[in-house]
């Protein structure tokens, strides 16, 4: 049986809110790019934090919002684990260097999943082969 697993999403889009609201899962008003805002939540007793954020590099010096997520949790003491969504192969390396356990590819994860549908095969995917500590 599977186990039980409490979840709470944070978007800055009120819609989105809503969606999630109306499907009865909890949700927050929040922007996860804000280190004082994500160090409030309680973060501290999950055993997962999954970030669907897309690669966006933000400030002066163009840190990737992912990257600055995943050191924040880690400095503030979160021994959980991490994933994140990233679109290529390079992006997904660079987001297991920066201390994330799985990355989500929306795109090769939905193909592959389409396949197994259609063929009943599962599919091996580049993203299961490389996994976390395996960067170069």
């Amino acid at each position: 049986m599977a186990q039980e697993k409490s979840l709470l999403g944070i978007d800055f889009d009120p819609e989105t809110l809503k969606r999630y609201h109306a499907r009865g899962y909890p949700a927050l008003y929040g922007d996860v790019s804000d280190p004082e805002f994500l160090l409030h939540l309680p973060y501290r007793q999950a055993e997962w934090v999954i970030m669907a954020t897309p690669p966006q590099r933000t400030g002066v010096i163009g840190v990737d919002q992912r990257v600055a997520l995943i050191q924040t949790l880690r400095d503030a003491g979160y021994t959980g684990r991490i994933a994140v969504t990233s679109h290529d192969l390079w992006d997904a390396r660079q987001m297991v260097k920066a201390g994330a356990d799985v990355v989500l590819n929306p795109f090769s994860d939905g193909a592959a999943r389409a396949v197994e549908k259609i063929t009943g095969q599962p599919v091996r995917q580049e993203e299961e082969i490389f996994g976390a500590g395996q960067a170069s």
